[in-house]
C-alpha cells in the first residue's frame, strides 16, 4: 500500500467513525432494551428465589467499529444456567444478534424490522469503506428482536413471552413445548 493510499484509509476510518459509533450506541439500547423485557418476564421467579440473574461484561471485536464491551445476561436456575450473549451489530441480514446458549443447545435472536419475515439482501447507499454490505436498510430505532431458525431456510419469528419461556427451556433441559 503506498502512502497516498494509507492516507486515504485514514481519511474514510476517521469520517466513518462518527456513523459506526452512532450504530454501535443504538445496538447497545436495543440490548438494554431487551434485558430489560427479559427482567421483567423473569421477575416473579427471581423474587421467589427460583431464577437467578446478572450481568457480565462482555468484550466484543467488530471492524470497522473498535473493541467495545457489552453485558451479557446470565440465568440461573439451580446447577442449570443460560446467558444471552451478544454477538454483535455488523451481521448480515439483520442489525444486530444475541445468542440464548445453554447446555442443550443455541437459539438466535435477531434484531430486524418489525415487517421483516425473512433475511433479505439490500445494499445500504454506503457502508463506510467504499463498498457495499449486505443489510437490512432505514433506520435502527424501530427495528424489534425475533427468534431466527437455522440455515438454509432461515425464517424470523416473533419474541413474545411464550417464544422466550419456550426457547429458554430448549436451551436448559431440551425439552421443546
Amino acid at each position: 500500500m503506498s502512502k497516498l493510499e494509507f492516507e486515504r484509509l485514514l481519511d474514510a476510518t476517521a469520517a466513518s467513525a462518527p456513523a459506526w459509533a452512532a450504530r454501535r450506541d443504538e445496538w447497545m439500547r436495543k440490548l438494554d432494551d431487551l434485558y430489560s423485557q427479559v427482567d421483567a418476564w423473569l421477575k416473579p421467579y427471581v423474587d421467589s428465589g427460583k431464577v437467578e440473574t446478572s450481568r457480565v461484561a462482555r468484550g466484543i471485536d467488530e471492524e470497522p467499529v473498535a473493541a467495545y464491551e457489552v453485558d451479557a445476561l446470565r440465568i440461573a436456575i439451580g446447577a442449570r444456567e443460560a446467558w444471552l450473549k451478544p454477538v454483535g451489530t455488523f451481521i448480515i441480514g439483520a442489525r444486530g444478534r444475541v445468542d440464548l446458549e445453554g447446555r442443550h443447545g443455541v437459539a438466535r435472536l435477531v434484531l430486524v424490522p418489525p415487517a421483516v419475515t425473512r433475511p433479505k439482501r439490500l445494499v445500504l447507499e454506503d457502508d463506510f469503506t467504499g463498498g457495499s454490505v449486505e443489510s437490512t436498510a432505514g433506520p435502527m430505532a424501530d427495528d424489534v428482536w425475533k427468534w431466527a431458525t437455522q440455515a438454509p431456510d432461515v425464517r424470523y419469528t416473533a419474541l413474545d413471552e411464550d417464544s422466550f419461556f419456550d426457547e429458554l427451556t430448549q436451551v436448559l433441559d431440551g425439552i421443546r413445548a
